[in-house]
């Protein structure tokens, strides 16, 4: 039972935290805290037309939506955190990394992979955000709250504790956020509860309820006034807890049948019972059944029956209490409940009112099988007791031999005294000797490592030297055309062109119309592959601007070619940016022809040395794998990429589109090569 309790405290909290964090701190960005598929198919066309950070804060929408689903969609909802993330990371948004590793972090504990959503969740709190100071303050402890929540799921109570009293409420109070702050104290208050600690539980629910100035009107107030209710009832202070209820009533009355719902009338009929009101007791404990089935909350139910089952056995309403024991024992066989403990409370349930209604056989079934459960876990406990007895035991033994011992060694002193020295010399002769052979073996091993090494950095260097050489060549060769065909055949087009004008102007003959036409447009293609060849924008304006113009002179009606880029330095070495833009140039021609994509997006971020590319389109994908359907066009791009001291890796699927991330080293080789004014790429080396 502790552990469906500690279910149900986990997801208030995430629910809480989620609605407080995107209807408070950023109320600008999340406008419909519900649930809805209209929701969602709103949230996925505004998607299909936005970029950049517009599109990343509808990315962390949708995540945030498949988590209020609460219907073991939380796995849908990670892909989409991760694709936020790096749409803000593209942009630099602090503020957006960080509340998209927040929601792959509470996905991750939804999902029950507790170590890696504490993973998640640290590396959101140390994330730089610029902000203002009250969001960025009410992001931090949304965080630090939801790494609390996972502490506390992990069963480390303390340290749960610790983090919402240290970490998270200090930032809620640094942004004067009263909602957060009330929902700090409710979590503890829950805690307190779930270990039937009534009396702490009763001071921070009202800590959150009445010190906190904010409205009470949403529905986990509810729940807490009724918990709040429940504490007091069961510290006897009837009087004071009844206010609690009037108060949850009066939030809930207009809204639709819920949880807070459920526990309203269950703690409600608690207190009617204590106050003597059994009638009372029993509507509300039907009510919270009814409740309960509406929203098919099973695991409620079984606290639900218990208490309906003591109060009419005491009653001695057998016969009524007979039919809820049975409907204990049936929810308990549904939720495939073989906890011990609670197996225990249901046979001696079903022992005592068997036992009451006369049916001695059934009864002494049931004290059967109680017995022989509560033996097995007798017996653990005495196995535990008698472990203890035989460690003391053995302890003892122990001590008395070591006496013995003892005496023995004194005894004995005397002569070890006198081979000491001796056996002293043997050993430091004995430790020099081993020390000089480890040192040889050391030398000799570094020796054959270091040769080793020689070796296979010569290897490289020749291998390099034989890639280098090839791709000079073939740089050369491409500005050779290039000019060749610009200057020359280009010219003569040029040429043609103006002649048959001005022929056409003298004569009107409209045929040569279409000739004219024809040549315009040969012209155009020879420009363009004139480009393709050598872009003049990369040796002009550099890597960014050849690369806009690249994506933009590739797309057409047909697919879109989204571009992004972020921090690429303008004094990247220009033999470089060459291959860089090769790399991406080929990759994009590959996508055109073979992946019949009707979008392709292409992101390149430079951090210091490294230069990220990535990609993506959502085409058919590969049909076998990437290493079996790679060609000489992915060929050149793996050279490329080698000579940068990069990598590569692809991720496709038949139907699915393909992924490409290359990461590659820059700013290591400026001074070897550079690119000439014919924009030839040129060695220094001799």
């Amino acid at each position: 039972m502790q552990e469906q309790q500690r279910y149900f405290i986990v997801t208030y909290r995430y629910l809480l935290a989620v609605y407080l964090l995107f209807c408070g701190a950023v109320s600008g960005l999340c406008q419909d805290p519900l649930a809805s598929p209209q929701r969602l198919d709103s949230l996925k066309r505004a998607l299909a037309i936005q970029s950049g950070n517009e599109a990343g804060y509808t990315l962390v929408r949708i995540a945030d939506y498949y988590q209020r689903l609460n219907k073991g969609a939380d796995s849908a909802a990670l892909p989409y955190a991760r694709k936020a993330f790096g749409v803000f990371r593209s942009s630099g948004n602090g503020f957006g990394m960080a509340w998209a590793k927040f929601e792959e972090g509470s996905a991750l504990m939804n999902m029950r992979l507790l170590d890696s959503a504490l993973a998640v969740l640290q590396s959101a709190k140390d994330i730089p955000i610029t902000d203002t100071a009250k969001r960025k303050n009410e992001l931090l402890g949304t965080i630090w709250n939801q790494i609390s929540a996972v502490y506390d799921r992990q069963g480390n109570l303390e340290t749960s504790t610790a983090v919402s009293l240290t970490k998270a409420l200090p930032y809620f109070e640094k942004a004067g956020n009263q909602a957060r702050i009330a929902s700090i104290y409710s979590d503890l208050g829950v805690t307190f509860l779930n270990f039937n600690d009534y009396e702490k539980a009763a001071v921070y629910y009202k800590k959150e309820l009445f010190d906190t100035h904010i409205e009470k009107k949403e529905t986990f107030y509810a729940t807490d006034f009724s918990r709040l209710g429940f504490c007091l009832t069961r510290l006897k202070r009837l009087q004071e807890a009844r206010p609690c209820f009037d108060s949850a009533y009066r939030i809930l009355k207009n809204t639709p049948m819920s949880y807070p719902w459920l526990k309203y009338f269950y703690f409600l009929g608690y207190w009617e019972k204590e106050s003597g009101h059994f009638s009372d007791a029993l509507a509300n404990y039907d009510q919270a059944l009814d409740a309960g089935k509406k929203i098919n909350d099973t695991a409620s139910l079984v606290n639900v029956l218990f208490a309906k089952y003591d109060l009419l056995f005491m009653q001695q309403k057998f016969g009524d209490a007979k039919k809820v024991a049975y409907s204990i024992k049936k929810v308990n066989d549904d939720l495939h409940d073989t906890i011990a403990l609670n197996r225990l409370t249901e046979y001696k349930t079903l022992w005592e009112i068997e036992k009451a209604t006369g049916n001695d056989k059934r009864a002494l079934g049931w004290l059967e099988k109680y017995t022989a459960l509560s033996d097995t876990v007798s017996k653990r406990n005495q196995l535990v007791q008698i472990n203890d007895l035989v460690n003391k035991y053995q302890a003892e033994k122990k001590e008395k031999e070591i006496l013995q011992l003892q005496s023995t060694a004194r005894q004995q002193q005397l002569t070890l005294n006198k081979n000491r020295f001796t056996s002293l010399l043997l050993a430091a002769g004995l430790l020099i000797t081993l020390l000089l052979l480890a040192g040889a073996a050391v030398i000799l091993n570094n020796r054959k490592k270091l040769a080793r090494q020689q070796l296979l950095q010569k290897e490289n260097e020749k291998q390099l030297a034989v890639y280098n050489a090839m791709l000079e060549g073939q740089e050369k060769e491409r500005s050779r055309l290039s000019k060749e065909l610009h200057d020359g055949l280009g010219g003569m087009l040029t040429g043609a062109r103006l002649r048959l004008q001005s022929i056409n102007g003298q004569e009107g003959n409209r045929s040569i119309d279409g000739v004219i036409h024809q040549l315009s447009g040969a012209g155009s293609e020879l420009r363009r592959i004139a480009h393709n060849m050598m872009p003049e924008n990369l040796l002009r304006f550099g890597l960014n601007a050849a690369l806009r113009d690249l994506c933009d002179s590739l797309q057409s009606s047909r697919t879109g070619i989204h571009f992004y880029s972020s921090n690429i330095s303008k004094s990247l070495p220009q033999n470089e940016q060459l291959i860089i833009y090769r790399i991406i140039q080929e990759l994009l021609n590959n996508a055109l022809k073979y992946a019949d994509a009707t979008e392709i997006i292409v992101d390149c971020m430079q951090d210091a040395d490294k230069v990220f590319i990535t990609v993506e389109d959502n085409g058919v994908g590969f049909k076998n794998t990437p290493e079996q359907a790679e060609g000489v066009g992915l060929m050149n791009v793996r050279n490329r990429i080698s000579y940068l001291h990069g990598d590569m890796v692809i991720e496709s699927e038949p139907g699915q589109g393909t992924t490409i991330r290359i990461t590659v080293t820059v700013n290591n080789r400026s001074k070897d090569f550079f690119i000439n004014e014919e924009g030839v790429l040129r060695t220094n080396k001799k």
